[in-house]
């Protein structure tokens, strides 16, 4: 097994407990932070059979981003009913911090593809960073959701960065 790959195991297993504290411990994001959930769990399987491929001649497993994410449908429900729900302040915080480990892993997979010479494991890491965007967008919405009601409910919105 490529060091990247225990690495990328090991991270994305952090990741995986992570969501599943947040949907144990976060409600009323617990259902949004299972449907996150199952699709890491989808992700470590895939990033498994890739780190079991040879070395020499890697055959990499497809990568079908429709199995790994949910359809936007359902994120649109559910970022409905969040809203009518409305989130505590505290979520922010959990949700940036979420965010931001998104933001490493990504960051991690583009550091691996660069510095990897086989054509067909550079191409591996280039779609896992690309699966990462996207999980990440999907949570990113649920952060901007919960930037815009505290910031409503104060009645003005921060200063840009």
């Amino acid at each position: 097994m490529l060091p990247a790959f225990s690495i990328a195991i090991e991270l994305e297993e952090t990741l995986k407990q992570l969501l599943a504290e947040e949907q144990r411990d976060n409600q009323p994001l617990s259902r949004a932070f299972a449907l996150h959930e199952t699709g890491q769990d989808k992700w470590l399987d895939l990033l498994r059979q890739a780190a079991a491929a040879t070395e020499a001649f890697p055959v990499y497993p497809t990568v079908e981003k429709e199995l790994l994410l949910l359809p936007e449908r359902i994120w649109k429900d559910e970022l409905t009913e969040l809203q009518l729900q409305g989130l505590a302040s505290g979520q922010l915080l959990r949700l940036g911090a979420l965010t931001a480990a998104y933001d490493l892993l990504i960051d991690y997979y583009r550091q691996a593809q660069a510095n990897e010479p086989h054509p067909a494991t550079k191409l591996f890491l280039s779609s896992c960073v690309e699966i990462k965007r996207l999980q990440k967008a999907a949570l990113e919405k649920l952060y901007r959701l919960a930037i815009h009601q505290v910031w409503g409910r104060v009645g003005f919105s921060p200063a840009s960065r």
